[in-house]
């Protein structure tokens, strides 16, 4: 797991920081801006409606456009670089300065997520922009996100449970 701190964190701690208006869904606060302050960056974290660190999208897509979602977490959402400087972001640029077409590359990783979280995000909102490429950044923590959270039994109508956590973790 990633250390944030000298203090031991549970991984079967429930986070709160959940759309209320769709509380299955893994993302910031629509417009959210968040400024976090660490030791080795701070800078600013500006979320769209979807609550994502990217800009607003139009839903409807024009007729030579190439969209390409990225899902994942942390290092997709690009904790620790600024906003023009994300792997999604660069991969747009890169694309628009070799390609002929329109690409547009939409950046929906979010700290914190899985496996599981993606999908319920592509499923729930991502997909209404017509995407010609999903792509999914996946990592170590994905796994230990899946022992401590579980898959998806844990959505329920009114937002997910995660797995109890054994009885000797709080020793």
């Amino acid at each position: 797991n990633e250390k944030l701190g000298l203090y031991y964190s549970s991984g079967y701690k429930e986070s709160y920081r959940i759309d209320k208006q769709n509380p299955h869904l893994w993302v910031h606060p629509k417009y959210d801006v968040v400024t976090p302050d660490r030791k080795e960056f701070s800078y600013e974290i500006r979320c769209n409606a979807d609550g994502l660190r990217d800009i607003d999208h139009p839903v409807k897509k024009d007729k030579d456009e190439y969209r390409i979602i990225c899902l994942g977490n942390s290092y997709t959402e690009g904790i620790g670089t600024p906003q023009d400087s994300t792997w999604p972001k660069l991969l747009e640029d890169r694309l628009k300065s070799i390609c002929s077409g329109k690409v547009a590359v939409f950046n929906a990783g979010n700290s914190g997520s899985d496996p599981f979280f993606e999908y319920m995000l592509l499923e729930e909102r991502m997909l209404k922009y017509n995407p010609d490429l999903v792509l999914v950044a996946l990592g170590s923590s994905d796994i230990n996100f899946y022992r401590f959270r579980g898959g998806f039994e844990r959505f329920t109508p009114d937002g997910f449970i995660y797995r109890k956590a054994p009885a000797w973790e709080r020793f």
